[in-house]
This record gives C-alpha cells, structure tokens and sequence, in this order.
C-alpha cells in the first residue's frame, strides 16, 4: 500500500476500518544473508577481523523494505484466500490497514495466526467495529 493519498481515500470510502500494528517489527528481522551484508571490518596489528550484526540495526533506510519481503515471503506458505492478499498489499511499512464494507472479524483471527506462524506478533489494533474492538480486548491486541 505505500501510497498515502491511497490510503487516506480508502478511510473516507469505506465503512470499516481494520488497523494493527507488529510489535517490534524492525528489532525481529534477523536473517543470515543480510547480517553478512551489514559487517564490518577492524585492523588491529597485521590481522584484519571481519565483524558482523547479530540483527538489522534498527534505522538502516532499507528496514521496511527487507520487513516487506519477510512478510510478502511468509504470506507464500498459506493458500490463496482473503488473508495473504490483505498481507501482501495492505501494510504501510509495519502497520496493518484494511479498510472496506466488512467487519473483518474472521479476517482479524486469520491475519494475527497466520503472523503469529512467522514469529510476529500484533499490537496496537482498533477498529471502529465494536465487535471486533471486543474481540481484540479478549486477546489483549486492542490500542489503548
């Protein structure tokens, strides 16, 4: 969704609005190819010592970059339904925002399972359904 003149006419357009949030998103992202990609090197006598991150550094400009490709490959293990597609288009860097004429409840359970299978967890979630603002209360995902 990167857009956001997009995305400030889909909340006028819509009737319901889903949003959450990853928790820690930028301090979770940890793979093996980008930490080689983020060393550096010390010269200390004759011997010169290759360093590496453990993590991304959170602040590199390309974070929601790498947290979109995490995400746009996990969503790849799931069938093709309602939920990878909201996964894959519907995230303006780690915020969820799904708007429409629905009220998304199943969406909701389907979206936090499906992350919690990749290790991401969600926060901060609302929504101006109060169904589904009960819902997300139960779970103890709902912004306060």
């Amino acid at each position: 969704m990167g857009d956001m003149l997009e995305l400030l006419i889909c909340f006028r357009a819509n009737k319901y609005v889903l949003l959450a949030d990853i928790r820690k998103a930028f301090l979770m992202i940890c793979l093996d190819l980008e930490k080689d990609r983020n060393c550096f090197f010390l010269k200390e006598g004759d011997n010169l010592y290759c360093y590496r991150y453990s993590t991304i550094l959170f602040g590199f400009n390309v974070d929601p970059f790498i947290l979109d490709h995490i995400l746009k490959y996990h969503v790849e293990k799931f069938p093709s339904d309602e939920c990878p597609q909201v996964l894959k288009s519907n995230f303006y860097v780690d915020n969820l925002v799904k708007t429409g004429n629905d009220k998304y409840s199943t969406l909701y359970t389907t979206v936090k399972e499906r992350l919690q299978e990749g290790n991401f967890e969600i926060q901060s979630c609302n929504s101006n359904s109060a169904v589904l603002r009960e819902k997300m209360a139960a779970d103890g995902t709902v912004r306060v």
